[in-house]
C-alpha cells in the first residue's frame, strides 16, 4: 500500500528494547506497506529508538512511521500503551508489546472482520505462545462474538475463572474498532506494584466485551513467553477480593441488574464446585460428608 491510505494504527511501547531490536524492525518492515506504524520510548533508557529511526529513515513507507521519544509518565507499561492511543488517527488500532512478531494478514483480516460486523469492537486470531523450550497454540474464542453483551461476558467470566482458556489475555494484542477503544485500567491492589499492571489486560477485556463483540480472525500472532515479561511476574490469583471489586467496575457496559446476576451467578458455581472439591477430599480421607469417619 506504499502511497496509499492506511486504515490501522499499530502503537509499538519500547522499554530496554534492544534485546528485541532486530525482531521489531523485522516486524516494523512487515507492517508499513499496510499499516500506520507508532514507535514509542517513553524512558530512552537506551538508543533503540535512535537506531530503528536510522535503519527506517529511507523507507519507502517512511511517511507512515511515527517516533516519540522520551516524555513524563506514569511509570509502567499501562501507561505508555494508554498514552500512545492519542496517536490513533486510523479507523482501526493494535498495540504490539516489542517481544512480539505479527504480520500483515492479521492487520488486514482485523480489518475484513471489523467491517463484516459493525458491532464488533476488536478482531482476534489464534495465539502462538512461544518459548522457555515450548509453543502452544490457543485459537480464537467463537463465544466471544455472540450478539448479546450478556452472553459475551457470561462467558468470558466462567472461561477466566473455571473452564479456561479465557482468551481474556490476548484479546489485548487484535484490532481494535479506534472509535470504541477504552484505556487500559490502572490496577491497584494491597501488595502488587500498580507498575506492573497486574491483570489490566483481562480487565480491559471484560469491559471492552461489555461494549461489543470480539470476532475471531484466521490469522496468527506469536506471542514471546519469558521471565522479563510484566506477566510473567505477576501473582496467579484470580479470585482475591482486590480482583473481583475491578472485575465488577469493569462491565460499565451492562445495566446493573445484569452485572448483579453474572456476578451472583459467578460466586454460586464457585461456591458449588468448592463444596464438590470439599465432599470428594472427605471422601479420600473416608470421612462422611457431615465429618463422621466411616467405620
Amino acid at each position: 500500500m506504499t502511497g496509499g491510505a492506511r486504515r490501522t494504527t499499530v502503537l509499538v511501547p519500547l522499554y530496554r528494547a534492544a534485546p528485541w531490536r532486530e525482531r521489531v524492525l523485522d516486524t516494523v518492515l512487515q507492517l508499513l506497506p499496510v499499516a500506520r506504524v507508532v514507535l514509542s520510548d517513553a524512558t530512552e533508557h537506551d538508543d533503540t529508538l535512535d537506531q530503528l529511526a536510522d535503519r527506517l529513515a529511507q523507507h519507502p513507507d517512511r511517511a507512515a512511521l511515527e517516533l516519540v521519544g522520551a516524555r513524563p509518565l506514569d511509570p509502567g507499561w499501562v501507561a505508555h500503551a494508554n498514552d500512545l492511543q492519542r496517536s490513533v488517527v486510523t479507523e482501526f488500532c493494535m498495540w504490539l508489546p516489542q517481544d512480539d512478531v505479527v504480520g500483515p494478514d492479521w492487520v488486514r483480516a482485523g480489518e475484513r472482520a471489523l467491517d463484516a460486523r459493525s458491532d464488533a469492537v476488536l478482531a482476534v486470531g489464534a495465539l502462538r505462545l512461544e518459548g522457555e523450550g515450548s509453543t502452544e497454540l490457543l485459537p480464537p474464542i467463537d463465544a466471544y462474538a455472540a450478539p448479546a453483551a450478556v452472553d459475551r461476558v457470561r462467558a468470558a467470566l466462567r472461561r477466566q475463572f473455571f473452564t479456561g482458556p479465557p482468551g481474556l489475555g490476548h484479546a489485548f494484542r487484535g484490532v481494535q474498532r479506534a472509535s470504541a477503544r477504552i484505556p487500559l485500567p490502572t490496577v491497584t491492589v494491597d501488595g502488587i506494584d500498580p507498575a506492573l499492571g497486574w491483570k489490566a489486560d483481562v480487565l480491559w477485556a471484560l469491559r471492552l466485551l461489555s461494549h461489543g463483540a470480539f470476532v475471531p480472525i484466521d490469522a496468527v500472532y506469536r506471542k514471546t513467553v519469558h521471565a522479563a515479561s510484566a506477566s510473567h511476574r505477576w501473582p496467579g490469583e484470580n479470585l482475591t477480593p482486590g480482583f473481583r471489586a475491578r472485575l465488577v467496575e469493569q462491565l460499565d457496559g451492562l445495566s446493573d441488574a445484569e452485572r448483579l446476576a453474572l456476578v451472583t451467578e459467578l460466586w454460586d458455581e464457585e461456591a458449588a464446585r468448592l463444596r464438590r472439591r470439599v465432599h470428594v477430599l472427605e471422601s479420600r480421607d473416608g470421612a462422611e460428608p457431615d465429618g463422621t469417619t466411616a467405620g
